[in-house]
Formats: C-alpha cells, sequence, structure tokens
C-alpha cells in the first residue's frame, strides 16, 4: 500500500487558540476529520502575536488530532497583502520540505487563486482553491488561473457562474457544521445577562463589516417601539482587531440609542444555548467577501430552531428562505430588520413555525455531506496523479 497523501491547507485566518466566534473553527474541525480517513494534512496559517502557549496547543492538537500545524509569525506585516505574499512564500518552503501532493487553499477570496497556483513548485502538485462571497456577480475573478485544478465553491450561484464562463472545475460544496456538537451544546444551561422581557441576540465582532453597525440601529430602533426588550451581543475580543476592539466596543455603543439595555459578551460563550435561551436571532451580514466560514452561525441558529432575521445576501439566502425559515430583509434596510424583529417579539407561534422549519432546512449542512465531498475530490486528483 502507497503512502498516504500528503494535504498542505493555507488557512489564513486560523489563528489559534480558536475562537468560539471563530469561523475558521469549522474548518479546523473539518480538517481534523479527513486527518482520520487517512489524509496526512498540515495547516499553515499565521500566529496571532503574543499568544502564550502557543508552542503547547501545537504538539496538543498534534497528540489529539494528527493534523500538523505550521504557524508563522508575521514579522511585523499588518498590511492583507503583505501577509498573503509572506504566507506564499511560506506555502512553497513547505511544499517542498513536505513532498505534498495537494495543495488546499481555504482562503475563500476569488483572487487568490493566483496564490494557490504559485505557491506550488510544480505541476506534480494538485491545487484545490475554495472560494466564498456573499455578494454577487461583481466579485467573481474574472479571469482564474487556467492551471488550477479544481475550485471548490460554497454557494450554488457561484458554482453555476464559473460554469457559466467555462471553468471546467466549478464543485459545488457547502460548508458543513458538526450537528451533534451543536445540538448537545444547545442543551446545556445557560443564564442570560438581563431581566425578564423579549431578548434579541446577535453574534460576532464589533465590526461594521459583519453588521455590528446594523445591528445597532435595529437594536435602537425595537428599543423605541418595545421598552422591554433586551439585547445581548456576544463578541470574541480576539476575532476584532485587538488593537482596536476598546474603540470598537465604544463606537457600537455610542450608536445604541438605549446603551444600557445592551449586554456585551466578551470572550468564549456558548453560543448554541444562548440561541436556544433568546427570542430572536439577528443576523445583519453586510460582506462576507473572502470569509469562507461566516455561515456557519446561521446554520448554529437554524439547528437550535432559532427565530432569524437576516439580510438578503446571497450566502444567507442559500441557506434560508424568507417567509419559511426566517425573515429577511435588505443588508442596509435596518427599519425592516427591525419591523422584523417586533413581528416576531409579538408572535410565539411564528417564532416556533420559523424555527422548526429552520432546523429541517439545517440537516443538509452537516460536516459529514462537505468530508465526504473533500475526501472524494482528493481521491480523483490522486487518481489523476
Amino acid at each position: 500500500m502507497g503512502r498516504s497523501m500528503k494535504i498542505l491547507c493555507i488557512a489564513d485566518g486560523l489563528c489559534p487558540p480558536h475562537g468560539r466566534i471563530s469561523g475558521m473553527k469549522v474548518i479546523a474541525r473539518l480538517i481534523e476529520r479527513l486527518q482520520a480517513r487517512g489524509y496526512e494534512m498540515h495547516v499553515l496559517s499565521f500566529a496571532r502575536p503574543g499568544v502564550e502557549g502557543l508552542a503547547d496547543w501545537i504538539r496538543d492538537q498534534r497528540e489529539s488530532t494528527g493534523v500538523t500545524y505550521h504557524l508563522e509569525p508575521r514579522h511585523g506585516v499588518r498590511s492583507l497583502i503583505g501577509s498573503r505574499i509572506l504566507l506564499t512564500c511560506h506555502a512553497r518552503r513547505l511544499c517542498r520540505s513536505l513532498n505534498c501532493d495537494v495543495l488546499q487553499d481555504f482562503s475563500s477570496s476569488p483572487v487568490m487563486a493566483w496564490r494557490t497556483v504559485i505557491a506550488r513548485l510544480n505541476r506534480r502538485i494538485k491545487t484545490v482553491h475554495t472560494v466564498s462571497t456573499a455578494r454577487g456577480a461583481e466579485t467573481l475573478c474574472p479571469r482564474m488561473p487556467a492551471s488550477l485544478d479544481a475550485l471548490v465553491c460554497t454557494e450554488k450561484w457561484m458554482s453555476e457562474a464559473y460554469g457559466a464562463r467555462g471553468y471546467r472545475d466549478g464543485h459545488f460544496v457547502p460548508l458543513g457544521i458538526d450537528l451533534d456538537e451543536v445540538g448537545s451544546e444547545a442543551l446545556k444551561a445557560t443564564d442570560l445577562p438581563c431581566e425578564d422581557g423579549p431578548t434579541v441576540l446577535y453574534v460576532g465582532p464589533l465590526s461594521e463589516r459583519k453588521g455590528a453597525w446594523v445591528a445597532a440601529d435595529v437594536f435602537s430602533r425595537v428599543a423605541a417601539a418595545q421598552p422591554a426588550a433586551r439585547f445581548i451581543v456576544a463578541t470574541n475580543a480576539l476575532s476584532d482587531d485587538r488593537y482596536r476592539y476598546d474603540e470598537m466596543r465604544t463606537a457600537f455603543l455610542a450608536r445604541c440609542t438605549t446603551p444600557d439595555r445592551v449586554h456585551i459578551l466578551e470572550g468564549s460563550q456558548n453560543i448554541p444555548a444562548l440561541m436556544r435561551a433568546t427570542d430572536v436571532f439577528l443576523y445583519p451580514l453586510q460582506n462576507a467577501f473572502g470569509t469562507l466560514s461566516q455561515p456557519a452561525t446561521l446554520i448554529e441558529a437554524m439547528y437550535v430552531s432559532a427565530a432569524i432575521v437576516a439580510t438578503d445576501l446571497s450566502m444567507v439566502t442559500e441557506h434560508v428562505a424568507n417567509g419559511r425559515s426566517a425573515l429577511v430583509a435588505g443588508r442596509t434596510d435596518a427599519a425592516a430588520l427591525a419591523r422584523h424583529v417586533l413581528q416576531l417579539i409579538g408572535s410565539e407561534e411564528q417564532r416556533v413555525a420559523l424555527g422548526q422549519q429552520a432546523n429541517r432546512d439545517a440537516l443538509a449542512f452537516g460536516i459529514d455531506r462537505t468530508e465526504e465531498a473533500y475526501a472524494g475530490l482528493y481521491r480523483e486528483l490522486g487518481a489523476q496523479s
């Protein structure tokens, strides 16, 4: 029997230790399951500056999962372009030293498919690039590198769009999460940090791009119409720019007209349990371009039967249907989003109906399907080699 395939995965945002809010944890779980299937998985990413116990974390991951992490310091490089160029150089070095069979890039940006090709040493190394975006056709890369061996799209419309442009390998593989883990977490008890009354939950970093400012505007509108409403924000300072977190927190609260009714939970939280305990889950995503695992939080909310109010980006509407499993409005229409929230606060029957349908729809986004799709793709590439 020949040696197992060696696969080097580039994951720009996988900065350990995993934050609970960080969607890259989903990618880490997928890589661990592929390792268990017999692939020799290696992960290349950056290490966060100042993280204590990093060497111990790498050792523990290797012993518990078999996955080898190669975490490189940024050496003072803070720009996005500069850091990606640096990671490309590291990838070329590792491809040579590990004698890799496949270079898998989870960077998600279509433009970065060029990096995937440049980083490999020769055509013997097969290249796979996974792309994700939540906007529209304007975010498609007009000229994908012809030498890319496989393109994986996490959204169906992207797969169809690249196929229409003549690209031969636009595999559609939606991101999946470990639903069993989510279900067990949701059943654990959790205490809400506020008084009795209807509660609205937002999960994510306090950044405009992810929707925090729209969430603040929605909170303010709902508070004006429903004085008893309380608002919970589950964030993770490590997932924000650590040098700007206090500034972002201050700016967010300043946009809320009733900051005394906003409760910010920082650090690791049991998100599924919070989703299950609150009345409405607000998902005001603004722009997920280049954010591969952004739907993970949405799928979690679906699986725990949360009553979801979300924006109408493609990444969202490929998971939920307006009026069927969620209420959806324009991504900048805070007034419409607030009306949806108030509608659900006032109707337990509708919250239950939407949540039950969302739970059924979430079954299509389990990690088992994602794992099988990637394993099948790697087998196909191995046969080509």
